[in-house]
């Protein structure tokens, strides 16, 4: 209850406020919930409530998801971290891609940020096999493994391809994040929204990237000096292919909710996506099981490169498919921020795992939204008063 009671009152505040039009925040705290609050509006033209059952859109922090989904992949021998990945997939090693490792790929230092041919998400939803082929053919960008940068489209594209490649049943990374994850663990959770759930997602405003926001964040102006100004170099093709992310009208649609796009596109409650963090902060344990060893789950939690990204021009720390943050004490915690705010996080050292969802998004995508700042600082608060009353 002392758990909930500071956690909910600042979430409960920041819609008071109108900093937050609609969202949900779940915390799990050694593998039990401890927060579930939610709130605002679903879609506030339409006057929809936020409810229990509102899917948020997971954004980049879908990654998550997908790092999480190689890890199981890795846990059951089917994939190595330091294998080549020309060795699950002969066709990737063109334009001298053949020495690039999975660690190098889902680090982001393979120089495969940007995608110099055009395709839809209509090929990443119906022709699977095209995707792989342009995907394949891909020249990198920079000598892989002598820098990184954000590959924030193209990450869970190629994993995608790696795994229908290494699953026995040849099932692409959503489905098998459906089938072995998500079903299994009973999460309201996953990657590429069908149909016949779209009515539940929570309508999404549009990201406002010239406000005073830009203001808070010069941490970004050089990557909006570049975006604005040099349209030839990766950091800007990065993020227009395929070519439907650059409308961002189309966010709201449900053909586009529904791309399997490891990168981009989860959906899921925030208890859902907070449980399966919390597991992953309880060691793997679940319903007194182990469901993925507490070796792979570290290594998801032990920086890979860190400096400065070359893709977004700030410094970051990056995982296996993570990005790594200091919490308040001071240790790495691990997970995936989103656009708009989202983020979806672990602490394994204080056996924490949380997920904040929103649909008032904000310029803030790396997890520096001022709205979860705030709910974070009132987690470790209510933490470090539990454990002074246990000393």
């Amino acid at each position: 209850m002392c758990m909930q009671l500071l956690i909910t009152l600042c979430f409960r505040e920041l819609l008071k406020s109108g900093e937050l039009r609609g969202g949900s925040f779940a915390l799990y705290h050694q593998g039990e919930l401890v927060v579930e609050v939610y709130g605002g509006y679903a879609d506030e033209e339409n006057r929809v409530e936020w409810k229990k059952q509102t899917l948020g859109r997971l954004f980049s922090s879908t990654k998550a998801f997908a790092a999480v989904t190689i890890a199981f992949l890795v846990d059951r021998g089917l994939l190595n971290y330091d294998e080549r990945v020309a060795k699950y997939w002969p066709e990737f090693a063109q334009n001298g891609k053949d020495q690039i490792t999975l660690r190098q790929l889902i680090s982001h230092q393979a120089g495969l940020a940007a995608i110099d041919e055009l395709f839809s998400i209509y090929d990443i939803i119906e022709r699977p096999g095209k995707v792989g082929d342009i995907l394949a053919k891909q020249k990198p960008q920079w000598n892989p493994g002598s820098k990184f940068g954000y590959h924030g489209i193209t990450l869970g594209l190629y994993l995608d391809q790696i795994v229908r490649r290494v699953d026995p049943d040849h099932r692409n990374l959503a489905e098998f994040f459906h089938d072995e994850i998500a079903l299994p663990l009973e999460l309201d959770a996953g990657i590429g929204l069908p149909n016949k759930e779209y009515y539940r997602v929570a309508k999404m405003g549009k990201i406002r990237l010239f406000n005073l926001d830009l203001f808070k964040v010069s941490h970004y102006w050089k990557f909006i000096y570049i975006y604005i100004t040099n349209q030839d170099h990766w950091a800007y093709k990065a993020i227009i292919n395929p070519k439907e992310y650059e409308d961002d009208n189309l966010v709201n649609n449900p053909t586009f909710a529904s791309t399997p796009n490891p990168s981009t596109h989860g959906y899921g409650t925030a208890t859902s996506a907070a449980k399966l963090f919390g597991i992953l902060a309880n060691g793997g344990m679940w319903n007194g099981k182990k469901i993925i060893s507490a070796n792979i789950i570290n290594k998801l939690n032990i920086p890979e490169v860190s400096g400065e990204d070359q893709c977004v021009f700030f410094q970051q720390t990056m995982g296996l498919g993570t990005k790594l943050l200091k919490s308040p004490q001071g240790n790495y915690i691990f997970g995936t921020p989103g656009a708009g705010g989202q983020m979806v996080y672990a602490d394994p050292k204080a056996n924490l795992g949380w997920a904040f969802l929103n649909n008032d998004c904000k310029i803030y995508a790396f997890g520096e939204d001022p709205r979860y700042k705030k709910v974070e600082k009132a987690i470790y608060e209510t933490l470090e008063t539990i454990n002074n009353k246990r000393d």
